[in-house]
């Protein structure tokens, strides 16, 4: 517990005090569960809250792992247009690096959260993101519906972000937070891409693009 509450990005959270004690009894699964969440419930009671998130795309690699730990969690999978997602990541100093791997990176994490989702029909919900910034009002609710979470239209308002709370190391990551909710980035592929990067895409995640609609 003490180590995790001690890890770098935790560290940034800025919690009060010191890592809690562990009770007394538990079981393994228990006790790794209390150490590998402590942070997240102590920061959920930083903000008066009574539930906490983890947007991390590399769960979808893992959601029956996650769902060993957590048997109540609900996973959100959030899909978007393999070629848009190419022009946003492939800048970024992670993950794929040109779009032949974008457009991979992209498909095998699509089968995933379609396999997840045949399996936890319950527990893995998909979202599209064009659907997502077209209409938020009605997505935004009928997530909070799946999720039992209680609706606010404060929860569009994410040009309100505190920005604080933005590493600045990641700062460049976010630059259109300040816009808001738009349909800017929706298609930009059909201008922005080169062909070449378009038909590389399309080789290796054509079927996935397909299986949800979106035109090749």
């Amino acid at each position: 517990v003490q180590q995790v509450w001690r890890h770098p990005r935790v560290r940034s959270w800025a919690l009060d005090g010191d890592s809690p004690p562990v009770p007394p009894g538990l079981g393994h699964a228990e006790a790794y569960r209390f150490a590998v969440e402590s942070p997240f419930r102590a920061y959920a009671r930083s903000q008066g809250k009574e539930r906490f998130g983890d947007k991390t795309p590399a769960y979808l690699h893992a959601v029956d792992e996650l769902l060993a730990v957590w048997p109540d969690a609900q996973i959100v999978v959030l899909v978007r247009d393999a070629r848009d997602v190419a022009l946003s990541v492939v800048p970024l100093p992670f993950g794929p690096n040109n779009a032949w791997a974008a457009g991979r990176w992209w498909a095998r994490g699509v089968r995933r959260g379609l396999e997840a989702e045949r399996r936890h029909p319950e527990q893995v919900l998909t979202v599209r993101y064009e659907e997502l910034v077209t209409d938020p009002d009605t997505q935004v609710r009928w997530v909070c519906t799946r999720l039992g979470l209680g609706y606010n239209s404060e929860m569009l308002a994410i040009e309100r972000s505190d920005p604080a709370k933005i590493d600045p190391a990641q700062a460049s990551w976010f630059t259109r937070l300040s816009a808001g909710i738009t349909t800017a980035a929706v298609g930009t592929w059909q201008t922005d891409m080169p062909l070449k990067d378009r038909r590389a895409i399309e080789a290796v995640a054509g079927p996935e693009l397909r299986a949800l609609g979106y035109e090749t």
